[in-house]
């Protein structure tokens, strides 16, 4: 599938269309979606269970909140604002006592 045009925001920020028809967005810090595509997550990225997720190198699925913060096993990733399309830095905090039993973040590193 073709990559959807990401939107540059106001305040060097960027709003990822979501899904096939691009209605909802993820908005997080332009400097972080170019980290993100330089690890090789693919730019078409959708929702997997209210959690913003793409594809990486080999068709490896992650999910973006978990690479931009660096959650390992047995983190989570909380929205301090409470919504999950919000993917700003200063929205995202990690916590222990997750259920995930992957490191997404390596998960990329390993899989290019």
């Amino acid at each position: 599938m073709k990559a959807r045009s990401v939107r540059i925001l106001e305040g060097s920020a960027v709003a990822v269309p979501l899904a096939r028809d691009g209605r909802q967005e993820a908005i997080l810090d332009l400097s972080d979606y170019n980290e993100l595509i330089a690890l090789g997550v693919y730019p078409n990225w959708q929702l997997r269970g209210g959690n913003v997720g793409s594809r990486g190198p080999n068709g490896i699925k992650v999910l973006i909140a978990r690479v931009l913060t660096d959650a390992k096993p047995g983190q989570r990733v909380v929205y301090r604002d409470g919504n999950k399309l919000n993917l700003r830095r200063g929205n995202l905090s990690v916590l222990d006592g997750g259920f995930s039993i992957n490191h997404d973040k390596a998960l990329l590193s390993t899989a290019a």
